[in-house]
């Protein structure tokens, strides 16, 4: 956002006797409402509009300070908080700190004085947007003789006006809100109510509304917003033929808030320092050709693309490579983070009615374009499809990126074990239909909002984000409390609506009945990695039981050991045979190294076991590898400071080297095995400092 377009908010906040009286339909006095509702505010702008600036100006307080006063125009009873500035968490910390006044005083004169400072605040800042919000429930008796003053200076400024109160209505004839006509009204209440009416009618942009509603805008963090920048660029289709088009956002995947480095609350630079590291060593800063750009799956980190080399793709262009059949692109082929709308580029009519024939003839044949698109010159080339949609306001593309060959995984899943008569009867599918049609999204909504469809594009808000929001501000507020859980109303974000649930009720009945489901035990021999066919439910016919059989076979399919069952799948891979014993030693070793040094995950359990079933097949098949392999991996989680890991795992495991007592083929004592157990703070100075990290034998053997 750039710094120009930003605004400057003034609360303009009732805190005197009369807002001490309880809000109607509430448990809370309207001050304690207001209050709530400037604290949302504050919250929102931290997070979303952080250059925004903010002030407030409190009438009804026991005390005086404010500009007007001290140029004797007597505005008793008024504090001006602070200067305008940005919104900070200092700021909320004072937010909560106020109190209640005992003072009278009219909303007229707490709206002279913060059109006063919003005039003089503003004089030498520049802002797009200047507005007032007006916290009053309009209970202290005003009069009528500055309304012309207020009405002149808000329209001259340019000021957007707010009134905020919880005793107005908004009646279905009327186009805006308006006092309600509460017989319960102080005469008093009654005229104050009737001068704010009839100001905010004379003020272009003036309006009022209830406090309920600003609580339920102020739910969540920020409000969904469409980018309104187009990607203006030519539609090419062949040499000859084309049109002008501009690309809008229509979905993106949304990202986390971020902060910036700078800290404009306590005048500090939070300093980024970039450390690099090969094995949990710091290291000297490498050379560039050096590094690759890698993300973290577990404890093993994958090489990925580097997105910031430029490629030699030409300008930005959006060119048809081919017309294609809406049936051969399968949505699972669908790539990329988000989708684009494409539409006629403005004040174009030449491209309109080209782009409205194009449109319309994909239509009739059911087709789509497959394009190359190039965002800018030195950006990656894309291959995207244009896929053609009629909306409610026109004629439209939806662009969408497709993947490379390289990009497709193909995934192979295994038959269901179904019996024969798997096709459903004519009971089933029609309760299957009424289901779908009860769960319709398009209508699921029943209220007097207007709105019918659920889970619109246009509404819907990140429930993660909102959370992470609070959370964030729960924390700052308060360093020392338990974060908070998952609101009530961020749940209401995705739970099933309640038309929705109320239609599909005796629905999902119908198919629980129509369904049964009934539990198959089966009995398993302990045979490690193989199930036999005896142990199959009896009842399957023969060509479920292959079936069977060739599923329970494939998921026993284990051709290296891994990290997340590494002693299993090294007994299996010894037993079968499949792998020459040094290769299966090998990779034990590299799980071991990678559990013991790499994870940021406790793997206690994993490296007992593994270390365990290594020693015991080492024994039978030939220790002397496993022998080598333990004293060097001594050595490593010395160097480490891995002490503790040490005597952990090896020691009180008893997995140090194999003796000729367990092994004919060894030749260690059991003099020298106790010895390897014991580490001496001199070996641990020794092996530190005559041990090059380059010459590491075990990672090498690795």
């Amino acid at each position: 956002m750039s710094r120009v377009d930003k605004e400057a908010v003034v609360i303009c906040l009732d805190v005197g006797k009369n807002a001490s009286e309880m809000s109607e339909k509430s448990g809370k006095t309207f001050l304690q409402r207001s209050l709530d509702c400037v604290k949302k505010i504050i919250t929102r702008k931290i997070f979303a509009k952080p250059y925004d600036e903010i002030g407030i100006i409190l009438f009804g307080t026991d005390d005086t300070k404010n500009d007007l006063n001290d140029k004797n125009f007597g505005y008793d009873n008024i504090v001006e908080m602070d200067t305008l500035k940005m919104p900070s968490w200092t700021m909320l910390e004072e937010v909560c700190k106020i109190k209640p006044g005992n003072a009278l005083v009219g909303w007229s004169d707490g709206l002279l004085v913060a059109m006063n400072y919003m005039s003089t605040e503003t004089e030498a800042k520049k802002f797009s947007h200047l507005r007032i919000i007006l916290f009053s429930n309009f209970m202290t008796s005003t009069n009528d003789q500055d309304l012309d003053v207020i009405t002149s200076n808000i329209s001259n400024l340019e000021i957007e006006l707010i009134g905020v109160s919880d005793t107005v209505c908004h009646e279905t004839d009327a186009p805006s809100w308006q006092f309600s006509q509460n017989p319960q009204k102080k005469d008093s209440q009654r005229e104050s109510e009737q001068i704010f009416q009839k100001m905010i009618k004379e003020i272009e942009g003036a309006n009022l509304c209830h406090i309920d509603y600003v609580e339920s805008e102020l739910v969540y963090f920020q409000k969904k917003t469409n980018r309104g920048n187009p990607w203006n660029v030519p539609l090419k289709i062949g040499n000859e033929l084309s049109m002008n088009v501009s690309a809008y956002v229509y979905v993106q995947k949304s990202s986390l808030v971020s902060f910036k480095t700078e800290c404009t609350e306590f005048n500090t630079v939070t300093k980024m320092v970039t450390e690099y590291t090969k094995n949990n060593e710091k290291i000297e800063k490498p050379t560039e050709d050096d590094i690759v750009k890698a993300f973290h799956y577990g404890s093993k980190l994958n090489a990925c693309d580097d997105s910031g080399i430029a490629y030699d793709s030409g300008d930005k262009c959006l060119l048809t490579l081919a017309f294609c059949k809406r049936k051969r692109c399968a949505s699972n082929l669908f790539a990329g983070t988000g989708c684009h709308i494409i539409v006629p580029q403005k004040d174009c009519p030449k491209s309109a009615k080209l782009f409205s024939a194009l449109v319309r003839n994909l239509l009739q044949k059911d087709y789509f374009l497959l394009a190359r698109k190039v965002y800018r010159k030195g950006t990656k080339p894309l291959v995207v499809g244009l896929f053609p949609q009629k909306k409610d306001d026109g004629l439209c593309l939806v662009m969408i990126e497709m993947p490379f060959e390289d990009n497709i995984q193909r995934c192979r899943f295994e038959k269901l074990r179904l019996k024969k008569s798997t096709k459903p009867s004519d009971e089933q599918m029609e309760a299957m239909e009424k289901l779908v049609n009860a769960m319709d999204l398009t209508n699921a909504i029943d209220d007097e909002s207007g709105i019918t469809e659920a889970f619109t594009v246009e509404t819907s808000l990140n429930p993660f984000q909102q959370h992470i929001c609070r959370t964030i501000s729960r924390r700052a507020l308060n360093p020392n409390a338990p974060l908070p859980t998952f609101d009530n109303e961020l749940k209401k974000m995705i739970d099933v609506p309640e038309k929705i649930a109320n239609e599909a009720a005796d629905i999902i009945k119908e198919i629980e009945n129509l369904f049964p489901l009934e539990i198959i035990h089966r009995k398993e021999k302990k045979v490690f990695g193989q199930k036999e066919v005896d142990d199959i439910d009896d009842n399957l016919e023969d060509e479920e039981i292959l079936d069977v059989t060739q599923a329970e076979s494939n998921e026993r399919l284990i051709v290296a050991v891994g990290t997340v069952t590494p002693a299993e799948d090294f007994l299996y891979l010894i037993n079968k045979k499949t792998e020459r014993f040094g290769v299966v030693c090998d990779q034990i070793q590299s799980v071991i190294h990678e559990l013991l040094f790499k994870s940021t995950v406790d793997h206690g359990d994993k490296i007992k076991e593994a270390l365990v079933a290594y020693r015991d097949v080492a024994k039978i098949h030939g220790p002397f590898n496993y022998n080598t392999w333990i004293k060097e991996l001594k050595k490593l989680m010395v160097r480490r400071n891995k002490i503790d890991e040490w005597y952990k795992y090896i020691v009180t495991e008893g997995v140090g080297l194999i003796t000729i007592n367990e092994s004919p083929v060894s030749t260690v004592t059991m003099e020298e095995n106790l010895e390897f157990y014991e580490i001496i703070s001199k070996e641990t100075s020794n092996v530190t400092s005559n041990i090059n990290p380059e010459d590491d034998e075990l990672e090498n053997l690795l």
